[in-house]
C-alpha cells in the first residue's frame, strides 16, 4: 500500500500483481476486543484507504471482534451510535463484500462470526470453509478459494520452502499444547 496509508497497528498488507495491469491488495487485521476509540478510528480510516486504492481487487480479512453483527443480514445489533453500527454503515458505504457466514468463534456456550472476509468484489470468494481450530484455540481455521485470473509473474529461480519435509507431526503436538492465555 503506498506510504500515505494511515498505519493500524494489528495489519499487514501486501500488494500482488495479476495479469494485465491488474492487482490484489491483501490485508490481515487483528482489532483487540477492548480496542480504544482512536484505534477504531484508525481501522475504519486504513479500510476505507484500501478499498479506494488503485488496486483493481481488494481482500481484507482477519479478527474483527464485532459479535454484534448480524452479517446474514448486514445490520449492526448495536446501539446507533456504537463503533459496530458506524463499521458496517462503513463496509456498505464502501462496497466491501463479507464473505463468513458461519460462527468462527467457540467459547463456552456462545459462538460468534468475529473472523471476517471482506473484497471488493462479490464473486471473489467462492467455498468458504470452517476448519478445526490450532492448538487449544477457540477460533475455527477458514479456508476459501480465491478467483482472480491469475498470477502474471512468477519467479521460477526463487527459493521456496519445501513443506513436504517438515515434521508435521511434531507441528501437530506442539500445537496441540499450545495454551492461549488471554482473552483476546
Amino acid at each position: 500500500m503506498k506510504s500515505k496509508l494511515t498505519v493500524f497497528d494489528c495489519s499487514a498488507w501486501s500488494s500482488i500483481k495479476l495479469t494485465g495491469n491488474k492487482s490484489l491488495l491483501v490485508g490481515v487485521i487483528y482489532r483487540s476486543p477492548n480496542s480504544p476509540d482512536q484505534n477504531n478510528q484508525t481501522l475504519l480510516e486504513v479500510m476505507k484507504a484500501a478499498s479506494r486504492s488503485n488496486h483493481t481487487h481488494v481482500m481484507i480479512c482477519g479478527d474483527f471482534n464485532l459479535p454484534l453483527i448480524d452479517w446474514n443480514n448486514f445490520c449492526s445489533l448495536d446501539s446507533e451510535n456504537s463503533f459496530t453500527t458506524a463499521f458496517v454503515d462503513a463496509m456498505e458505504e464502501w462496497n466491501l463484500h463479507q464473505h463468513a457466514e458461519n460462527s468462527t468463534r467457540f467459547r463456552n456456550n456462545q459462538h460468534s462470526c468475529l473472523d471476517l472476509i471482506f473484497t471488493s468484489e462479490k464473486d471473489m470468494i467462492d467455498n468458504v470453509n470452517e476448519l478445526p481450530p490450532l492448538g487449544k484455540s477457540d477460533h475455527v481455521c477458514q479456508e476459501w478459494k480465491l478467483i482472480t485470473e491469475g498470477i502474471s509473474y512468477r519467479n521460477e529461480n526463487a527459493k521456496r520452502l519445501n513443506f513436504k519435509k517438515a515434521q508435521w507431526d511434531c507441528i501437530k503436538n506442539d500445537m496441540a499444547n499450545f495454551s492461549f492465555d488471554s482473552d483476546d
